[in-house]
């Protein structure tokens, strides 16, 4: 494995900027992806339609979605966002959770 290739393992979704999205292979889908935010998990890119099958198929060995600080990774993601999604994504708890 070269050093580029390396660089472009676990992506992180809610996180990366356009450019290393770009830079997974499957052509300019960092703008959409970014459009899309945040994402629970990397399945999302095809169950909220934001990518076609083969494109995520090219990347998905390259991204991930991770926790920051402890934090659930729509937290991080929804940071300083005001928008009605965000809101209800951070502010309802899973099953079991406090």
């Amino acid at each position: 494995m070269d050093h580029k290739q390396g660089q472009l393992q676990n992506v992180d979704l809610n996180t990366a900027t356009v450019e290393q999205l770009n830079a997974l292979g499957a052509g300019m889908i960092g703008k959409r992806i970014l459009e899309f935010r945040p994402y629970a998990s990397t399945a999302e890119l095809l169950t909220r339609r934001v990518l076609k099958r083969a494109d995520y198929e090219t990347i998905k060995g390259a991204v991930t979605v991770r926790y920051l600080r402890g934090r659930a990774p729509v937290e991080a993601a929804c940071r300083g966002i005001a928008s009605p999604v965000c809101i209800t994504l951070v502010t309802k708890a899973p099953d079991g959770a406090q």
